[in-house]
C-alpha cells in the first residue's frame, strides 16, 4: 500500500501514471490519496508526519515527509519501520515473509 502525502498533485490519475512508470503490479500494490485531513489522520496512526513547504516566492511547494516504510500485519498492527536502503529493504522483505500464514 502506498499513501501519498501530496493530495493536491497526486491525483488518482497521477498515481496510476506513477505506478505504470515503475511497473507496479496492480495485484500487489494499492495507491491511496485523500483530503489533507484524511492523510494527516493516517500519518498520525503511523506515527509519521508530513508538512507542506511553500517556496520563498509562494509559487510552488514541496512536501517534507518521513521516508520510512512501515510493515503492517493483517490485523492492522504496525510491526516495524524500515529505512529505504538496501539493508532496510532486505529487512522488511524478511519480516514480511515471517508474517505469512
Amino acid at each position: 500500500l502506498a499513501i501519498t502525502v501530496d493530495h493536491e498533485r497526486d491525483t488518482p490519475e497521477a498515481l496510476q501514471t506513477w505506478a505504470e512508470r515503475f511497473h507496479a503490479d496492480p495485484r500487489r500494490w494499492t495507491w491511496l490519496t485523500g483530503e489533507a485531513a484524511q492523510v494527516q489522520a493516517i500519518l498520525q496512526g503511523f506515527h509519521m508526519a508530513a508538512q507542506k513547504m511553500p517556496s520563498a516566492d509562494g509559487s510552488t511547494y514541496s512536501v517534507a515527509h518521513s521516508e520510512k516504510l512501515a510493515l503492517v500485519d493483517a490485523t492492522g498492527q504496525i510491526r516495524g519501520f524500515y529505512d529505504q536502503n538496501d539493508e532496510g529493504l532486505a529487512a522488511i522483505a524478511r519480516d514480511a515473509r515471517l508474517l505469512r500464514p
